[in-house]
């Protein structure tokens, strides 16, 4: 009777009781090659408890929540996790996630673990549902230990058990547009968080610590409304500094920068201050990228030209004149395994235009795998 309406029927069928279990592996400069397991239940319900041993394969059914459990052991970076996930708390558009975690790093002269506890709780607004804005808190173990004698002395600094509490308050604004092999080719990204621990929390440190990232993507040309050229241009910046009883941010709470993720052209971690040829981090960071990628055999393979800029000391010293510069180009992989995810594979080739004397360069990075 209302010519602008129709009716529509919606069939819903239950996801797999039984959740899936997923295998991969990754390698990477600075983080060594690395293997996943993972299971996973994207329709788990908390309180569906099985009545009888006979339920058990049943039980946990229903409620639209989901409960991963990822394993990644690696030779150089491993890290084991848990994480569950409420998407709408309270049939709200409050998001809960509860997420423990042990993180291991075997630096080149000592070594770092973590082992925390991390919850969440998200909200999108009605107004625009790509805006979210989370409050979040830390509460987490650090341990630095198995320190060699030529080790930095920030090493030796951050030896022994370190508490930290904190809150995180974090701001979302999604509004890119994804191609699940390219990625994203329109529209914007900005990112915003302040993380805070103090004593009176129960923290053994005082900090404030603040980033801000933007993304901005500009399709220049596409065929087939797919084969997208884009114009990604990325900048981020990053503050930390103590207070209170707090004179010194430890090694493990610094910020780095290089290597294929951040810029290219520097080893990982290599960019910045360094003490007997370890980087030891800093207190303030600005990097950021101008890349231009086009399709080479439609979205599985692609080309990338870049510019990547990049800054890391410490705040009371931060001078824009030491900033480096990098040029390069590569290619980026997403190869299907099995009909399953595809495999991002990123080779880049890069050359500093300006860099400071510290820094540790690479000409050839690359990354296979996620990092999660």
């Amino acid at each position: 009777p209302q010519p602008a309406y129709r009716d529509v029927t919606v069939n819903v069928a239950e996801l797999p009781r039984y959740g899936n279990l997923s295998l991969g592996f990754g390698l990477s400069q600075g983080y060594g090659v690395f293997g996943q397991i993972q299971f996973t239940k994207r329709n788990f319900d908390i309180l569906d408890t099985p009545e009888s041993v006979y339920d058990l394969l049943t039980a946990f059914t229903g409620a639209g929540q989901s409960l991963t459990l990822r394993l990644s052991p690696g030779t150089i970076w491993s890290r084991y996790q848990l994480t569950f996930v409420e998407p709408y708390l309270f049939d709200t558009r409050n998001s809960l996630r509860l997420q423990a975690q042990s993180i291991k790093w075997w630096r080149y002269r000592w070594s770092e673990r973590y082992t925390g506890f991390l919850p969440n709780v998200s909200h999108a607004f009605d107004f625009d549902r790509d805006l979210r804005v989370a409050l979040g808190a830390r509460i987490e173990s650090v341990t630095v230990d198995n320190i060699e004698d030529n080790a930095p002395a920030a090493a030796f600094a951050a030896e022994g058990n370190t508490f930290i509490v904190g809150l995180n308050l974090g701001l979302d604004y999604d509004k890119a547009f994804y191609h699940p092999t390219a990625g994203p080719y329109g529209g914007h990204r900005e990112k915003l968080d302040y993380k805070i621990a103090g004593t009176f929390m129960g923290s053994d440190l005082d900090y404030h610590h603040i980033t801000f990232g933007q993304n901005l993507y500009f399709p220049v040309y596409s065929q087939k409304n797919e084969d997208h050229h884009v114009i990604a241009l990325k900048a981020n910046v990053g503050v930390i500094e103590p207070f209170g009883d707090t004179d010194e941010i430890p090694i493990f709470e610094r910020f780095f920068l290089g290597g294929p993720h951040t810029v290219k052209g520097f080893r990982h971690r290599g960019l910045g201050p360094h003490d007997n040829g370890d980087p030891i981090g800093a207190t303030a960071q600005i990097w950021g990228t101008a890349e231009y990628s086009f399709p080479v055999f439609e979205q599985m393979l692609r080309g990338v030209a870049f510019f990547d800029y990049g800054n890391l000391q410490n705040m009371s010293d931060f001078n824009f004149d030491k900033m480096r510069y990098v040029v390069g180009a590569g290619v980026r992989l997403n190869f299907p395994l099995l009909g399953g995810a595809p495999i991002p594979i990123g080779l880049y080739f890069g050359t500093p235009l300006k860099k400071q004397p510290e820094d540790e360069t690479r000409f050839f990075l690359f990354s296979l795998g996620y990092l999660f």
